[in-house]
């Protein structure tokens, strides 16, 4: 997750050779905001999602999907280079960078939290509408929260209001939160994190709890 002054601000790919829409592996690239003396060896990040605090409303951050890599080959404004990988379609604007993701633990040890948390879902990896077993979420909590990589927590959805048939009066009734899975987080944050759903007896959405596990 990319803040969005960052996402602005950096480095991006301008154009491609031949006039193409669409960048392929051992293509020429021409980029800018690439300052002479550079490294020379950049990621290339296209723009996925932006990430909301289901809570506030606030942007959380903009989701940055991997989609290649480049070589410079040569410094100045536009620079010019080529793409030395591609995982997926590179497009024009997509941003650069030198580093990604940090590499992640090799094992995690399962365990629930320590203190009480209180999260949301802000987001389904790769922009699906729901996730199920073994899909990736955002919640909108991390390290500032208490949490660490291996915690689990409980996936809640907020329970409905029903009608009581019995009562000719306040007749609205708001049911408990219902469980319908786990997750483990791996990759924490100091606002936002990234969760594996374990379990899920149904599709995980946007807006619902993350909680720790209750007994």
């Amino acid at each position: 997750v990319f803040d969005s002054n960052v996402w602005e601000d950096a480095p991006y790919v301008l154009a491609f050779d031949d006039d193409r829409l669409l960048g392929s592996i051992g293509m020429p690239v021409y980029a800018r905001r690439l300052e002479d003396k550079a490294d020379r060896l950049w990621q290339v990040f296209h723009r996925g999602q932006t990430i909301l605090d289901p809570e506030s409303g606030n942007t959380m951050g903009y989701e940055g999907i991997p989609v290649g890599a480049l070589e410079v080959r040569e410094f100045g404004d536009p620079a010019e280079g080529e793409l030395t990988e591609v995982l997926r379609e590179v497009l024009r604007g997509d941003r650069l960078f030198t580093e990604g993701a940090p590499p992640l633990p090799g094992s995690f040890m399962p365990a629930p939290p320590p203190k009480p948390v209180e999260g949301r879902v802000a987001a389904i990896y790769d922009q699906y509408t729901q996730a199920g077993q073994y899909q990736i979420v955002a919640i909108n909590r991390g390290s500032d929260h208490g949490l660490a990589a291996g915690h689990v927590l409980e996936v809640q959805r907020k329970g409905k209001m029903v009608t009581d048939p019995t009562k000719s009066m306040f007749r609205e009734v708001k049911l408990p939160p219902l469980s319908i899975g786990y997750m483990m987080l791996f990759d924490v944050g100091e606002r936002l994190s990234y969760a594996l759903i374990l379990q899920a007896s149904r599709g995980v959405q946007v807006g619902d709890r993350a909680n720790e596990p209750r007994p």
